[in-house]
């Protein structure tokens, strides 16, 4: 069996390890999450569209997604991957680089979706002064983001310049990275 790879960006890892449902499990100081994903989901019909075409057709019917958390000392080490499996004698599939890419953008629409909501919760449950910036070191602590390059204030920024737009906006607009979807069948 070959396995097709899609490495996913660290800083959604701890997102979507807490976001998927999946069967987890601890040995030694990982611990790990395979999430099944169905070709009919959004995001394994979104998967689906960046494989690049086969010498004839074969439909998946699942990708799977592995997510690691390793422990070293007082550090974590994320790690996450998309992938199907294959025999090599029934498909060729792949994922080039970009297309690798453009993946990882459509979760980070997900992700960037899902802060935004979270916050405009919290003030919509109570707009009291330190609201948003009480919302937003939840959201950092919940999904571990402190250990990238996020700070309250860039987050912030971004949740003020969002707040007034259409949350899904983002998305339906083109973008450079969906440029040249396309399907298996072509």
């Amino acid at each position: 069996m070959n396995v097709i790879p899609v490495n996913i960006r660290k800083h959604l890892i701890p997102f979507l390890f807490k976001e998927f449902e999946g069967v987890e499990a601890r040995y030694l100081n990982r611990h790990v999450k395979s999430c099944k994903i169905t070709t009919d989901s959004n995001i394994g019909f979104t998967f689906n569209l960046l494989l690049e075409k086969a010498d004839y057709p074969i439909k998946p019917d699942k990708y799977n997604m592995f997510i690691s958390i390793t422990r070293l000392g007082n550090k974590k080490v994320y790690q996450a991957k998309m992938y199907k499996t294959e025999n090599g004698k029934t498909s060729f599939l792949k994922i080039s680089p970009d297309h690798a890419a453009d993946f990882n953008e459509y979760l980070e629409g997900l992700f960037r979706i899902s802060f935004v909501n979270y916050v405009k919760g919290a003030v919509d449950q109570n707009d009291s002064k330190g609201v948003v910036y009480a919302a937003i070191k939840r959201f950092m602590t919940l999904y571990e983001l402190d250990e990238y390059d996020f700070t309250v204030g860039r987050l912030s920024q971004y949740y003020y310049r969002s707040r007034n737009k259409k949350h899904l906006s983002k998305m339906q607009k083109p973008k450079k990275y969906f440029r040249k979807l396309k399907t298996i069948e072509g």
